[in-house]
């Protein structure tokens, strides 16, 4: 990451392409650099966001590493970013809520404990064994948050 932290800007110019693939690449490239370089990206987090809800699984899935990256950055990041990420895992397709579920954790507070866990419960209720134990870990590392 460290290698590839300084050309954040250039991975920025890449999610705004018409080339799927190109917007992929670039979006993973933001995934594996956010924690480096979350003060140059959180101005961009909409414009994540936008690029996310037109995007594909593979866009979503980093988008999301991204946006929770930087929620997990500071305290001010993670209050503007963790209702869409809350939100966001709510409306998940369900063979991705184990996996979002696992990815915003780290980035999820005390004040977004019990709105979290409640997500997590109405997953765990209505998935089937192979998810409900990926998100019955997770609940677990929620009901921890201090």
């Amino acid at each position: 990451p460290e290698l590839i932290a300084p050309y954040a800007a250039q991975f920025l110019k890449l999610i705004a392409q018409r080339n799927n693939r190109l917007v992929w690449g670039g979006m993973i490239a933001l995934s594996t650099i956010a924690a480096l370089r979350a003060d140059e990206l959180f101005p961009h987090a909409a414009a994540i966001q936008k690029i996310m809800h037109a995007g594909s699984v593979i866009t979503n899935d980093a988008g999301m590493k991204t946006l929770s990256s930087l929620a997990a950055h500071s305290e001010e990041y993670r209050q503007v970013l963790a209702p869409y990420l809350l939100e966001r895992l709510a409306s998940a397709r369900p063979v991705d809520a184990p996996r979002y579920a696992e990815v915003i954790l780290p980035a999820m507070g005390k004040e977004e404990k019990a709105h979290f866990i409640g997500i997590l419960q109405k997953w765990v209720a209505s998935a089937p064994a192979n998810r409900r134990k990926r998100l019955e870990r997770t609940l677990k590392a929620a009901e921890a948050i201090g």
